[in-house]
């Protein structure tokens, strides 16, 4: 596969099918049939918040979406989902996030295991082919209802790793770059791990997919990333990653689309009221400034290309009381 954006941008641009883009798996999901999952929940009817609510327009910033694309500048948008087989071999992957130790001069890294995709199957990771972003990378294996949810994973040359793998994720700092969720269970259960979103929920049950889109049944809030906003927690948030006092929205709150603004035969703006959007992490480091672009996600799926998803105003939502 090519491995510079000048590559990537000329081997793709007249053949989008020479990228093996996934079409973003269908059928079983996580948390199929399991109780306690906030994102299935309708909030067509719940009460609103009018105070935050109000304070939206304060804030006003456009909200759209991204996935799809024949790769640009080397990365394609949209946020990738494999089905895998965890009773295939693992792969060694070093944590970033963890120190390294050493005997006789030696480098000790510190290692997990991932059932990636093995060739010649591709992994793939939000900004392939060359990767970009947060390099998110989600497996969910229907058999054992195990869902993995990764940040920055990244391949490059054993050597730099002393030939221990050629594998990393996280980063230094990173407090949760790897999650395994059992999706046999509630979500947030004491046994879950902590996610590795900001929010500390999934992300996989919140992403939008096309044949959800095609069926014209999306029954699932969507994720939504701000640029910034407040520092606190609500709702189904376990964590959050806002730095601006006095912002209206909260990592965990629940947005409800304005019923004047469902646009007509469009599941996504009729999920975005009958469901919502869930406030899940940030996409900028912009310290104590709200402004920018606001994204549902979508999944990283080359049958996007010819949609058109709805774009928004962070006023035309409603903030739902929790």
């Amino acid at each position: 596969m090519p491995q510079t954006v000048a590559e990537a941008d000329a081997y793709y641009a007249n053949d989008w099918t020479k990228w093996p883009l996934p079409q973003c798996p269908d059928g079983v999901q996580p948390w199929d049939g399991v109780a306690g999952c906030f994102w299935k929940e309708s909030v067509g009817s719940r009460e609103v918040d009018t105070q935050r609510t109000a304070a939206l327009a304060s804030v006003d910033i456009a909200i759209g979406t991204s996935g799809g694309n024949k790769p640009y500048q080397g990365s394609t948008y949209g946020m990738p989902y494999q089905v895998i087989d965890t009773t295939r071999p693992m792969t060694k992957v070093y944590d970033k996030s963890r120190p390294i130790t050493w005997s006789w001069l030696r480098p000790s890294y510190p290692i997990t295991y991932l059932p990636l995709p093995l060739e010649p199957e591709k992994t793939r990771r939000e900004g392939d082919p060359v990767g970009a972003f947060d390099k998110h990378w989600l497996g969910f294996d229907p058999g054992k209802k195990l869902l993995y949810e990764v940040i920055q994973l990244n391949k490059g040359s054993p050597i730099l790793n002393w030939n221990q793998t050629p594998w990393s994720l996280g980063y230094n700092g990173a407090s949760h770059p790897a999650a395994t969720w059992d999706t046999s269970r509630v979500w947030n259960g004491v046994s879950q791990p902590a996610g590795v979103v900001a929010a500390g929920i999934p992300l996989a049950p919140l992403i939008v997919k096309y044949d959800e889109w095609a069926r014209k049944n999306i029954g699932h809030a969507m994720f939504l990333v701000l640029p910034n906003y407040a520092s606190g927690r609500t709702g189904p948030a376990r964590g959050f990653d806002g730095d601006i006092s006095g912002h209206p929205l909260r990592a965990g709150e629940r947005l409800r689309l304005r019923q004047e603004f469902i646009l007509k035969d469009d599941p996504i703006s009729y999920a975005a009221w009958e469901y919502g959007l869930v406030v899940g992490d940030r996409n900028a480091h912009n310290v104590g400034d709200y402004r920018g672009v606001g994204s549902y996600t979508s999944s990283q799926d080359g049958r996007w290309g010819s949609v058109t998803r709805p774009k928004w105003q962070l006023s035309q939502f409603e903030v739902i009381a929790q």
